[in-house]
């Protein structure tokens, strides 16, 4: 659901909405950044984890894993590339990646790490539980699933 409640706010102010007064969100409408009206603050970090990887598969990269855990973020911000809790890359003087500097930019690692933190408190309790789909409403529009919406089922690992 905190994905879904994320994503609410933006769209109730871009579809002109009223949203009931007793509503709580936990997002923050980025309607204004999207119509070209503000941009978006410098601090902003977003979070970035990649979905699960099938328990079934046999893992050749050593940071392949199962379950989503916060150390396997990755958090763009500024110039910088914060990289699973122990790489720091510096986008404008390294755009390929290629030195992690995080040992000459401890404030900075741990500024971003700071934020990790925060927003891993935030979900660490439901981000491992499959999120159900509910479809088959009268009052929604026709909804397509894809390969990567199945739990562990991914389309370039299907049996030949």
């Amino acid at each position: 659901m905190t994905e879904v409640q994320d994503i609410l706010p933006k769209f109730v102010e871009l579809c002109d909405l009223n949203k009931p007064p007793a509503t709580e969100f936990n997002g923050l409408s980025l309607a204004s950044v999207l119509r070209g009206e503000d941009k978006i603050s410098d601090d902003r970090m977003p979070i970035i984890n990649f979905s699960r990887v099938p328990g079934f598969i046999n893992h050749t990269a050593p940071h392949d894993q199962t379950i989503v855990r916060k150390e396997g973020a990755a958090i763009p911000w500024k110039t910088w590339c914060f990289l699973e809790s122990r790489e720091l890359d510096n986008l404008e003087t390294d755009p390929m990646q290629k030195n992690n500097v995080y040992d000459q930019n401890l404030q900075v690692f741990r500024k971003i790490e700071n934020q990790l933190d925060i927003g891993w408190e935030r979900v660490k309790e439901v981000v491992n539980e499959p999120q159900k789909f509910i479809i088959d409403s009268d009052k929604e529009y026709p909804s397509f699933l894809t390969a990567l919406d199945w739990l562990d089922v991914f389309i370039d690992q299907q049996p030949g």
